[in-house]
């Protein structure tokens, strides 16, 4: 009987280990959204087939909104249909040390995801989302720990809107 409670608490425990390691794996996993299609906006309509934007734009403008964040002008670039604009628009002012700056080290992967063209009259224009993924470097002077280099990669969702005639 002894020994039938003493096996009874060894494989409640093992049983408990395991479901404990299997609840700390999920926190390692990743949330990945479904990719949809963004809605044309109003006045435009999808193009099929995409004609890709070039490469040599997507990372110019890749470069220059990068850029911006050197200085006050990031908030031009940033839609005002960004999720929390007014949250990283503070946070860079709070957060982000004064002596702070970035510098892009490559830019790699432009493509065009999505495509719009205007259908009414007058000037048209064709509105392009691409995303461009840039390899980052920020540099600063930490009180404590002296300069410091931090790496990153950003993917960048660009909207560019070109006139056609």
């Amino acid at each position: 009987m002894r020994w039938t409670r003493t096996l009874a608490i060894a494989v409640a425990a093992v049983i408990g280990a395991t479901a404990a390691m299997d609840a700390a794996a999920q926190e390692f996993r990743r949330f990945q959204p479904i990719a949809r299609p963004e809605a044309p906006p109003p006045g435009f309509e999808r193009v099929e087939p995409i004609d890709p934007v070039s490469g040599a734009m997507a990372e110019k403008a890749a470069k220059e909104i990068i850029a911006s964040w050197n200085g006050p002008g990031l908030g031009e670039y940033v839609a005002e249909d960004f999720v929390d604009r007014d949250r990283l628009m503070d946070s860079m002012i709070e957060d982000v040390p004064r002596d702070a700056n970035i510098r892009v080290l490559s830019t790699r992967s432009p493509q065009t995801v999505q495509q719009f063209r205007s259908t009414a009259g007058g000037a048209q224009q064709t509105v392009s989302i691409v995303s461009v993924v840039a390899e980052t470097q920020i540099e600063f002077q930490d009180p404590n720990a002296g300069f410091r280099r931090l790496r990153g990669e950003n993917e960048l969702l660009l909207r560019i809107v070109e006139e056609r005639r």
